[in-house]
């Protein structure tokens, strides 16, 4: 027998480029920038609820950087904000493509005068102009801006590329110059399971894999990866393409199974009208990914139809077999550049997935375990058995049993009373299954429960459960899960010598799970919820109650897919500056998506601060983040968008913002005619949500408010020449509940300059 047969080598090789483009990337434009080129985040990167539709240039931390015109053209739009690009350039070139330009610090001076003589007629910062062709023409290598980090980030320059039907295209298609020989790396993979109950060797739906380089070859040495059940890969892929970038992803992605190609993502082209699919695209659990960037799924999930992913004859990346054998799997992963790596592995496949959990129960003696075959499982399915107790130290000791095969049980007879614990494993045409755990220490502390604590964990539209024992002497546990539509009886798998795991399912005619109990040999624990689960379908209009006075809305085109929700309340510190209304929840799993808002409607009432309520979504960097909500006086019910899982909370915010380190003090004076004002503004929850909740004049004439939310930094200058003497600065700040800062400087311009 092969009992360390090493099948699940992965092997990457690197090839020369070989990615042919298509026609219209046979082109080249004039680089933006005339710095090294860095990048700090890649076409088609995940951001919340979008894709990355363009290129992030790094511009050594600094703002101020030249930016260039790629092409001959105009301006094709100029459009302000505090959000988004902040300062937004839009040029169109001669060949129809159009360019953006993110995150800008000023424009050039013809077109920050045609921008300026708007905002001083419409007294708004915020604008989204278009102007004429024949307004502002450009040509090649212009300067046009300066690069900044108005609207979000550090310093940088996000660049897009669109074609004439505004589809953005990967700006490293193009022929910009760049000599990069390296592929991509991978960093790891992972075999996930996707069907309706199957568990590895350590009772997780997903096996984790590393590759192993050496030299320009990399292997994998382990023992080999059995899979029993529908399964898909995913990858962590990353890419430096120059000294001094961030990694960066793959562009393309192709996934083999015994040498057909099976499923690809292509990343040359994102339509705008598919930026919801960035939700599908890439498992994005950084909790459980280990904060690897990327991992791409190599299979469609539900709902995902990014037209970047292709798979043969409709399917959708899933892998399954009809029958028991090895099968080779191969990803390549391509850059930009054509420079492409390729992994592979090979895979022992199982139809019968439940060879892998063969017993459901386990009678230990110091000269006998008897082992319950589970119901359809026979000793037919193996070739021979082989038990060690791996507490021997590093080479475990072989234990060689009398052993007596029936249909229904397995016995082994043997002195077992030597060790505490033992494995158990089975081999079937070569190939070594994963270990069945049994203790025999025998033990039973008086008094003590079978089980010390169960953890549930929502996977998708599943209930992943893991039972841990007192002591390690119990070899069985049932978990008896109650739901709306009645009540069943699953059996634990013992993983190690105190864990227990199952994965649970739910029907299409359960809605609600409503306990969970697990039994033991001595005894049971209670309900492990304490709350209820929600089944969601997708597909149809639903409310669910979530608690007292809060109910969440779908439409039928809010979800995805079928999922499970959860709802637990919180205990935590409230804010300062504001109450709550009710008690904070959270709604799990913690990373969870729809594909369009739902609608969260809290039943209110009456409160003096009507007016200053909203949801609040929390962040762990950022605090209390503002989701807002609309109240109906009729009925007295507060109607919110949700986008997903986290903590939440109704929040009274009835304190209105600070202004702190204005750089203008009371009779102070200045010594230029154009001087900067600068302040910081401190509020805590509904913050400010555009131009319109800053009045901030000179002597009562308007000044242009700009504003960074993130750093909560204002700083503007009057767009007139001040004389010399006496002016009064007048500011008023109002907050998204109406919250209102009033303050007054009196100062002197000294002289004219």
């Amino acid at each position: 027998m092969h009992y360390l047969r090493n099948i699940s080598v992965v092997m990457l090789f690197l090839f020369s480029p070989c990615f042919g483009q298509e026609s219209e990337f046979n082109d080249s434009y004039y680089w933006p920038l005339k710095l090294q080129k860095q990048f700090s985040s890649g076409f088609g990167d995940t951001r919340p609820g979008r894709f990355h539709m363009g290129v992030d240039l790094r511009t050594g931390g600094k703002e101020g950087a030249r930016v260039h015109a790629p092409e001959d053209g105009y301006v094709f739009r100029i459009k302000t904000s505090y959000n988004g690009y902040g300062k937004g350039l839009y040029l169109k070139g001669n060949s129809g493509r159009i360019y953006v330009f993110g995150h800008l610090q000023k424009f050039n001076w013809d077109i920050g005068t045609y921008l300026q003589k708007r905002q001083i007629e419409s007294e708004r910062y915020y604008q989204d102009i278009s102007p004429e062709p024949d307004e502002l023409p450009v040509k090649r290598g212009d300067f046009i801006a300066r690069s900044g980090q108005t609207g979000a980030g550090a310093p940088h320059l996000h660049f897009e590329i669109r074609d004439e039907n505004q589809s953005p295209l990967n700006p490293l298609y193009f022929n910009v110059g760049i000599n990069d020989k390296s592929a991509p790396d991978f960093e790891a993979i992972w075999i996930t399971y996707l069907d309706d109950f199957s568990l590895f060797e350590d009772g997780s739906r997903e096996k984790k894999i590393i590759p192993k380089r050496s030299g320009q070859n990399s292997d994998f040495l382990g023992d080999t990866i059995v899979v029993g059940g529908r399964f898909g890969v995913k990858a962590a892929v990353s890419d430096i393409i120059t000294h001094g970038s961030f990694t960066l992803g793959a562009s393309k992605l192709t996934l083999y199974v015994d040498g057909e190609k099976y499923y690809s993502i292509d990343y040359r082209r994102i339509p705008y009208e598919e930026n919801l699919y960035s939700l599908l695209d890439k498992d994005d659990d950084e909790r459980k990914k280990e904060n690897y960037k990327r991992v791409y799924n190599l299979y469609r999930r539900i709902g995902n139809n990014f037209s970047g992913c292709a798979t043969p004859a409709n399917g959708d990346g899933t892998i399954e077999f009809s029958s028991d054998g090895f099968h080779d799997i191969r990803i390549e992963a391509y850059d930009s550049f054509g420079n492409r790596r390729s992994l592979s592995f090979v895979i022992y496949y199982l139809v019968n997935s439940e060879i892998l959990e063969p017993f459901n129960r386990a009678t230990v003696e110091d000269t006998l375990i008897e082992l319950k075959y589970a119901q359809g499982i026979d000793s037919s399915y193996y070739d021979s058995v082989l038990i060690t107790h791996p507490d021997s130290g590093s080479l475990p000791v072989r234990v060689f049993p009398a052993i007596e095969n029936t249909n229904h049980s397995l016995r082994l007879k043997a002195d077992f009373s030597q060790w505490p614990h033992y494995q158990i494993r089975f081999e079937k045409n070569g190939i070594l299954f994963p270990a069945y755990n049994i203790s025999t220490n025998n033990i039973r502390p008086a008094g003590q429960k079978a089980v010390d604590s169960i953890t549930v964990e929502l996977i998708d539209d599943g209930l992943l459960l893991n039972a841990y024992t007192a002591y390690p002497s119990i070899n069985w546990l049932l978990a008896e899960i109650v739901t709306d539509a009645g009540r069943e009886r699953l059996s634990y798998r013992k993983y190690d010598t105190t864990k227990f795991s199952l994965f649970f399912k739910p029907s299409d005619d359960i809605t609600k799970i409503k306990s969970i109990i697990t039994r033991g040999p001595i005894g049971f624990l209670p309900d492990s919820l304490n709350d209820t689960i929600h089944h969601v379908k997708a597909g149809a209009e639903i409310d669910i109650s979530l608690k007292e006075g809060i109910n969440l809305h779908f439409e039928s085109d809010d979800l995805f897919a079928d999922l499970l929700l959860r709802i637990k309340d919180t205990v935590t510190a409230a804010p300062e500056t504001g109450y709550y209304i009710g008690t904070p929840f959270e709604i799990f799993p913690a990373v969870m998506s729809f594909a369009d808002w739902a609608d969260l409607k809290s039943a209110i009432g009456e409160s003096p601060n009507i007016d200053k309520i909203g949801l609040y979504v929390y962040h762990d960097e950022k605090g209390w983040l503002w989701a807002g909500g609309e109240y109906d006086k009729t009925s007295g019910i507060l109607s919110s968008d949700l986008g997903g899982a986290g903590l939440v909370a109704l929040i009274a915010d009835t304190t209105a913002p600070k202004i702190k380190s204005l750089n203008i003090e009371e009779n102070g004076r200045v010594k230029i005619s154009h001087p900067e004002i600068r302040f910081i503004v401190d509020d805590e929850l509904s913050k400010i949500e555009n131009d319109l909740n800053f009045d901030v004049t000179i002597d009562d004439r308007w000044i242009s408010p700009e504003f960074d939310p993130e750093r909560q930094t204002f700083k503007s200058k009057p767009h007139w020449r001040l004389t010399p003497g006496k002016h009064i600065l007048k500011i008023e700040i109002t907050d998204r509940c109406g919250n209102k800062t009033v303050l007054v400087r009196n100062f002197r311009v000294q002289s004219a300059g």
